[in-house]
């Protein structure tokens, strides 16, 4: 079942590196099933760039493993005190690595590193009874809905990933009651789904904005949605998504993605606005009734 994949990196490969943020864990499961191990490893550009990495003897899916040689990481509450074990938090890194400021750009190196040396990242997580540290998203990035209820978008989002529909997957919900998302679909199950649904093509996306409004396919998607993010799986009632906005997946490096694949959430916001102001127009229409 695997050889042809294995075939195509080269027959012989048992180990790889995988760079820059954390690999979400289905990912290590799909690599480990073809007898490939993944050493997962975390770094930042301000940092030449490494700060952990997992290794053959620990390397435990999900994670992003131990400091790199001698470098020291914290996870620190808001009040600057080291987090309890499972205790979310934001990265600080000090070492050799780290830089020693931005270039001609002072306020922006005081912003982000001490007089002792110490690096915020901006990276949030949680450290393991064994140590690792688990990254679970974006200080920027946190979304906290009307409730006053935190939530990390990014374990969310790579979750949906998980669906052979979706390519990728943008979490809305900024002082909202509830969480929807952005969901870029992969062309080909979509035409796939189309032909099942007995659809032409011209009914499916909606021409000029790249929306999906067909509701047979919509449907169908926020059944996925639904079977992924959900109690079974480890999530929080509030971190369901209650209503997708299904796009197609035009995402390129450069505009709606960074160089590593990652989404440039305002970006993309910015690009559908009109479409998410009309999804949370519906929303809250379908509230009152």
């Amino acid at each position: 079942l695997f050889k042809p994949f294995q075939a195509k990196v080269g027959g012989r490969l048992r180990i790889a590196t995988s760079g820059a943020g954390s690999l979400p864990r289905y990912l290590d499961e799909v690599f480990n099933s073809l007898g490939i191990t993944i050493v997962n490893a975390y770094g930042m550009t301000e940092c030449a760039p490494g700060i952990l990495s997992r290794t053959i003897r620990c390397n435990t899916f999900g994670t992003t493993g131990i400091p790199f040689d001698n470098t020291e990481v914290q996870v620190r509450r808001d009040d600057g005190q080291e987090t309890a074990t499972g205790e979310k938090g934001v990265v600080f890194v000090r070492g050799p690595q780290v830089m020693s400021g931005y270039y001609r750009n002072p306020d922006a190196t005081n912003a982000v590193l001490d007089d002792v040396g110490w690096l915020n990242t901006g990276d949030l997580a949680v450290r393991s009874e064994n140590g690792e540290i688990i990254i679970v998203g974006r200080l920027k990035d946190t979304i906290v809905l009307m409730s006053g209820e935190n939530v990390e978008p990014e374990p969310i989002e790579d979750k949906m990933k998980e669906s052979l529909y979706i390519d990728h997957a943008v979490v809305l919900g900024q002082d909202q009651k509830q969480l929807s998302a952005i969901v870029a679909v992969n062309e080909e199950e979509l035409m796939r789904l189309a032909v099942e649904l007995k659809l032409s093509p011209s009914e499916v996306v909606i021409e000029g904005t790249g929306s999906i409004e067909h509701e047979g396919i919509y449907q169908h998607l926020m059944k996925e949605v639904k079977s992924l993010i959900s109690k079974e799986q480890g999530f929080r009632r509030f971190e369901f998504i209650t209503k997708i906005l299904p796009v197609k997946n035009d995402f390129s490096i450069g505009r709606e993605l960074t160089q590593t694949l990652k989404v440039k959430r305002q970006y993309i916001q910015e690009k559908y606005k009109g479409l998410i102001s009309r999804l949370h127009h519906d929303t809250k229409k379908k509230k009152k009734r």
